[in-house]
């Protein structure tokens, strides 16, 4: 149907409506249900792909080299190395532990080294300490005896053990009888 109007100029205008009750078929109602199913089916398997190439891609590799890095810290070896192939963000970590470990193992290197040489001078000072002719004591900052030689132990007639801890002052005093 229509209806005559007036514009705003006043001019005749027409509108036209109509009416229809709306519809939808069986097959249409079939059609979206169809639809929907394969949609939901692709999305799912789409998700279970991206789950597949995710765990392989990445949470495979990264578990890997986490359980090698474990291995190292169990095991305290510095001498192992991760193996994690590849040219990713992973493989470069596993590049960087490893160039870490190697400084950590050069490091305990040096470290064994420098403890040997502090041991053989100590070696050497105590021989030359206990063999010395002179009375010789060792204080620490409170003037308590921290060492002593068998010399200053013969010349004053004490056992080492009776000396050390005691003050200096206490042993060569002027009070001393």
């Amino acid at each position: 149907g229509f209806e005559q109007h007036t514009d705003l100029a006043g001019n005749p205008a027409f509108l036209l409506t109509t009416t229809a009750k709306r519809t939808q078929s069986a097959e249409i109602t079939q059609l979206k249900r169809i639809v929907v199913l394969a949609t939901s089916m692709i999305g799912f398997l789409l998700a279970a792909i991206a789950s597949v190439v995710f765990n392989h891609t990445i949470l495979k590799r990264v578990t890997s080299l986490g359980s090698q890095v474990a291995e190292v810290g169990h095991t305290s070896d510095l001498a192992l190395r991760v193996h994690l192939p590849g040219s990713d963000e992973l493989s470069q970590l596993a590049t960087d532990v490893n160039t870490t470990l190697e400084s950590l193992q050069q490091t305990q290197r040096d470290k064994d080294r420098m403890a040997e040489e502090l041991q053989r001078d100590r070696t050497r000072l105590h021989d030359y300490f206990d063999h010395a002719h002179d009375l010789i004591f060792a204080v620490d900052t409170d003037d308590k005896v921290t060492m002593v030689n068998q010399s200053a132990c013969s010349v004053l007639g004490y056992d080492e053990k009776d000396l050390l801890g005691r003050s200096m002052l206490d042993i060569v005093g002027p009070d001393r009888s």
